[in-house]
């Protein structure tokens, strides 16, 4: 007798399989959770963008306010900067008036100055002085401040007699003293900086203004400018023209400031 496997019968499927009664109770049951989904979706999506927006508009404030500082900044230096010109230029404009300016007349002149602008760290009379000149220059230096000598920088720092040389541009008159004394007579034509300025200051015979420069010692790392106007005197040839046109150099003012 042969035995036959048992067959599913047609009539009685899978419960699970399509068209059976429990997938058809599974399908509306899924399709109810859909609107939670949706909803949790949008309200994720929601978050996200005014997170996005918030960022954006908080770089924005960050961004204006930055700009608003650098400008308020940039007037600020600006203005500091013309301010610091005029006093260099009174200087100058001193010593053209004066055919002799010595060492209490410029402490007074500039005391009011210093008094008034905080980023001012020196104020210099600087003349030329020729290698003829030098010994006639110190010995009229020395009526008032007898230590007085040219000096350069010597290998260990210290101030030494400067040697012999064309021309030297020394630092005659210097303000505030207390903390400048060492430039006092200080030969400022080996100083890269200063050198180049006051060339150029000759040439174009007005006011010049260096780049920004470190000064030395200073831990804060502050950046200073360094402003020199030059002083002429009229030669022989042209006093008594309606217009006379100054063509020796009598020397430089010369201002250091922190901006």
């Amino acid at each position: 007798m042969t035995m036959k496997p048992n067959m599913p019968d047609q009539d009685s499927a899978h419960p699970l399989a399509p068209g059976s009664a429990k997938q058809a109770a599974i399908a509306p049951l899924g399709w109810a959770y859909f609107p939670v989904g949706l909803m949790a979706l949008i309200g994720v999506t929601i978050t996200i963008v005014q997170y996005t927006q918030s960022v954006e508009r908080a770089q924005n404030q960050v961004e204006t306010a930055f700009r608003d500082v650098a400008r308020d900044r940039i007037l600020v230096v600006r203005r500091e900067i013309l301010e610091a010109i005029g006093i260099v230029q009174d200087i100058a404009s001193f010593f053209e008036a004066s055919k002799i300016v010595d060492r209490r007349d410029f402490r007074k002149f500039v005391g009011p100055s210093l008094k008034r602008f905080p980023g001012i760290r020196k104020l210099v009379w600087v003349p030329e002085v020729s290698a003829e000149d030098r010994s006639e220059f110190v010995v009229s230096a020395r009526e008032s401040f007898p230590p007085f000598d040219i000096t350069e920088t010597g290998p260990s720092g210290e101030p030494v007699s400067a040697q012999e040389r064309p021309v030297y541009y020394p630092s005659l008159y210097v303000q505030p003293y207390g903390s400048n004394k060492t430039d006092l007579g200080l030969d400022l034509g080996l100083d890269p900086v200063a050198s180049a300025l006051l060339r150029e200051a000759e040439l174009a015979r007005e006011p010049r203004i260096s780049p920004g420069i470190r000064l030395d010692g200073d831990a804060e790392g502050k950046k200073a400018i360094v402003i020199a106007a030059p002083v002429f005197i009229e030669t022989g040839e042209s006093e008594g023209k309606a217009d006379p046109t100054p063509t020796a150099i009598r020397g430089f003012a010369l201002g250091v400031f922190v901006i």
